[in-house]
């Protein structure tokens, strides 16, 4: 079969008049989407050799092909991203010249109309910058991060979510990476998600890991971050649901905390931070907790240095004591979690004066 299909191929890269299978092809598109359709089903099996006889017989040269003579049909289309999100997945992984072979062509596909070929296409991209750091920086050079970033704010409930989770697997601390996210529209997509009532929560966990790798930005990307309202919504909405979103949003704050400036982090607190932390303290779960005095002791820091630098008073220690979340940190020092006791004493010690006992 293998031998039938890209036998037919070479007719139809000749551009002579064929008597062959190939200007049978170019009479009959079906049949080319049907070929790959069977290539697809072949290439999905848990044997991986099927996969790699299919890759061996200089399958991306044909596909590159296939695309070149049929880009307005869409049942090819949609048919060769199917494939090829076959040919890319499974470990070991195809090798890495492979890939980065098809990248190129994968470009052009994430523009197809339709959306099973976008969703073909989009999880084809998770496969491969999974796989290969190379592949990464050839998404970013062939302008596809921006697209990709577009498609957060896609109509379509499966493409955005996908969409987010290739931001994901693409996201790194480079910030060439992250503005050309930012600078697409994430932060928009990341808000209308995040303000969404029927979103999954492990989508949910996903853009807020993604957010939490944004913040340990350069100040200026915090800013941009900062003039969204994204850690309105963090503060207010996600520090209010089930335990595991809450600890996500409490990683983002941390880690916002810990990279943003004195005078970003003065407005900070104009989202009620103390109060909406504080307010974790009592959570059952010990990394909730844990989180939670951490995002404190950066706080307290923070705001120690911003009243050295303005000559005031460290307005985080003021509100812990109008709070009242003093007595809570002082209730955590008989936690079970040694990790929470020696991180709350900390506290104490540093800022309030308690001996320890």
């Amino acid at each position: 079969f293998f031998f039938f299909f890209f036998q037919a191929e070479d007719g139809i890269r000749d551009a002579q008049e064929s008597r062959g299978l190939g200007d049978v092809y170019k009479r009959q598109p079906q049949v080319i989407a049907n070929c790959l359709r069977v290539l697809h089903n072949i290439s999905g099996e848990e044997d991986l050799s099927y996969r790699d006889q299919i890759l061996d017989s200089d399958a991306v040269g044909i596909l590159i092909n296939l695309y070149e003579n049929n880009k307005t049909n869409h049942k090819i289309l949609t048919e060769l991203a199917l494939l090829i999100s076959n040919l890319v997945r499974g470990k070991p992984y195809p090798q890495e010249k492979i890939m980065l072979q098809l990248l190129p062509l994968l470009a052009q596909l994430i523009d197809a109309m339709d959306n099973q070929t976008l969703e073909s296409t989009l999880f084809t991209f998770r496969y491969i910058s999974t796989a290969s750091e190379k592949a990464c920086e050839l998404i970013i050079k062939l302008n596809v991060a921006s697209k990709i970033a577009k498609f957060t704010l896609h109509e379509n409930k499966n493409v955005k979510d996908l969409a987010f989770q290739t931001v994901g697997d693409l996201l790194s601390s480079s910030d060439e990476v992250v503005n050309t996210f930012l600078n697409a529209g994430l932060l928009e997509g990341i808000s209308i998600s995040l303000k969404s009532n029927n979103m999954p929560n492990s989508l949910r966990i996903e853009i807020l890991w993604i957010v939490s790798n944004i913040v340990v930005s350069p100040s200026d990307v915090i800013a941009k971050v900062l003039n969204s309202d994204i850690i309105s919504i963090i503060v207010n909405t996600c520090l209010k649901e089930e335990t595991t979103i809450r600890k996500e949003a409490l990683e983002v704050i941390w880690r916002l905390v810990n990279s943003c400036s004195v005078e970003q982090f003065q407005e900070l607190m104009k989202y009620q931070l103390v109060e909406q932390i504080g307010n974790q303290l009592e959570d059952s779960q010990t990394n909730i907790v844990l989180l939670a005095v951490n995002c404190l002791d950066e706080m307290l820091g923070k705001s120690q240095a911003l009243a050295e630098q303005k000559q005031t008073q460290n307005t985080v220690m003021i509100e812990l004591e109008r709070l009242d979340i003093i007595s809570k940190l002082e209730i955590l020092q008989s936690h079970s979690s040694d990790q929470v006791y020696k991180s709350t004493l900390k506290i104490l010690e540093t800022y309030f004066a308690v001996d320890k006992e």
